[in-house]
C-alpha cells in the first residue's frame, strides 16, 4: 500500500522546484495557475518568489505556505499524469492542505487562497510574540510534556509541545524564556539534543488561538468534496470514517493550535499495512521521521527531476 505524504513550513529553500519547471509542462502549468490566482487576489509573485526569491524571504509565513502548497500540487499533478495514485494521504501542518487537494476534498483554487489566507493568519498571529520553537531529542513524549508544564511555572511565561515528530524527536514552541527554560530542563533530564529551529512563531500551541478563528470564520465560506482516499489527520493521528464539512473544520481549526501528531499518523499508517510512502516536497525530513518511527516502511521523496526519474 501506498501514501502522499506532503512536506510542511520549514522545508522550503531558495530555487525549489526549477528544474520541473523549466523540464515538465504539467509542473509548469500547475505553478502558472498557482501564480496567476495569487495576483488575482492581489497577493505576490509566486514564480519570482519561488525561483529567485531569498531564504529571508521566502522563509516568511505568508509566503511560505503557498509557495509549498503550489509546489506539492504540481508534483501531484505529475503523479496523476503517471496513474501513481495512494491509498492514504497525510502531511505535516501545512502539507495537510496539499493532502486535501490530492484527495479531492478542495481544487486547486480554493487550495492556493486557503493556504494564502492561513499563513498571512498565522504570521499575523505570531507578530510581536518573542517565541521560540525547539525540536528536543531523546526524551519521551511525556517527559517533555511534564518539562514544558514545569518551565512554564517556573518562568511565569507559556511553553507547549507543538510537534510529535518522530519516535524520540519531541518539538515545543512558546516564550523565548520558557523554551530556554525547558532546554535546561530538557538536558538535566538526559535529552541528546536541543536544536533550535528557524521560525519565529509558536505554531500549533494556543498562541496560534487568533490564527485558528480567522480560519475558522474563513473555512465555513468554502466549498468540500468528499474524499477519494483517506486523509490521515494531524490533529488525532488518525482518518475519519465520515468526513463533513463541519468535522473537516473542526479538524483544520484545532490542528493550528495543537501538537501535530506526526508520529501517531506515521503509525497509524503502518498498522493499516502501508509499505510505501512517496515524501512530496522540498528536502527530506519527513522521509527521516518514518525511518525512525517505522523503519520497515520505504519512504522516497521528490523536490527534483532527479528524484521524479527514480520513482
Amino acid at each position: 500500500m501506498l501514501a502522499f505524504m506532503y512536506a510542511g513550513q520549514g522545508a522550503q529553500k531558495p530555487g525549489m522546484g526549477a528544474d520541473l519547471y523549466e523540464t515538465s509542462e504539467t509542473f509548469k502549468r500547475a505553478i502558472d495557475e498557482a501564480s496567476d490566482i495569487l495576483k488575482e487576489n492581489n497577493s505576490f509573485d509566486l514564480k519570482e518568489m519561488m525561483f529567485c526569491g531569498e531564504a529571508e524571504e521566502i522563509n516568511k509565513t505568508s509566503i511560505t505556505q503557498p509557495l509549498l502548497a503550489a509546489f506539492g500540487a504540481g508534483i501531484t499533478a505529475i503523479l496523476r499524469d503517471k496513474k501513481i495514485k495512494p491509498d492514504f494521504v497525510c502531511g505535516l501542518s501545512l502539507g495537510e492542505y496539499s493532502a486535501l487537494y490530492s484527495a479531492g476534498v478542495i481544487n486547486f483554487n480554493r487550495l492556493m487562497k486557503i493556504t494564502s489566507f492561513r499563513g498571512k493568519a498565522m504570521e499575523e498571529a505570531g507578530a510581536g510574540l518573542d517565541a521560540k520553537m525547539c525540536a528536543i531529542l531523546g526524551l519521551d513524549p511525556e517527559v517533555v510534556e511534564n518539562i514544558c508544564n514545569d518551565a512554564s511555572n517556573i518562568t511565569g511565561k507559556k511553553v507547549e509541545v507543538s510537534n510529535y515528530n518522530c519516535t524520540g524527536q519531541t518539538v515545543i514552541s512558546g516564550i523565548s524564556d520558557a523554551v530556554i527554560k525547558a532546554e535546561e530542563l530538557a538536558k538535566i533530564a538526559g535529552a541528546k539534543r536541543c536544536i533550535e529551529l528557524a521560525v519565529s512563531g509558536a505554531f500549533h500551541t494556543s498562541f496560534m488561538k487568533p490564527a485558528a478563528d480567522k480560519l475558522n470564520e474563513f473555512l465555513k465560506r468554502e466549498e468540500f468534496n468528499p474524499p477519494e482516499f483517506p486523509i490521515v489527520f494531524n490533529a488525532i493521528g488518525e482518518t475519519v470514517s465520515d468526513l463533513n464539512k463541519d468535522t473537516l473544520i473542526e479538524l483544520e481549526t484545532r490542528q493550528i493550535m495543537s501538537p501535530v501528531k506526526m508520529t501517531q499518523t506515521i503509525e497509524f499508517l503502518a498498522a493499516k499495512g502501508v509499505t510505501d510512502v512517496i515524501e512530496i516536497g522540498p528536502g527530506h525530513v519527513l522521509g527521516g521521521f518514518i525511518r525512525k518511527t517505522a523503519p520497515a516502511i520505504k519512504a522516497v521523496s521528490i523536490e527534483n527531476v532527479e528524484d521524479l526519474e527514480k520513482i
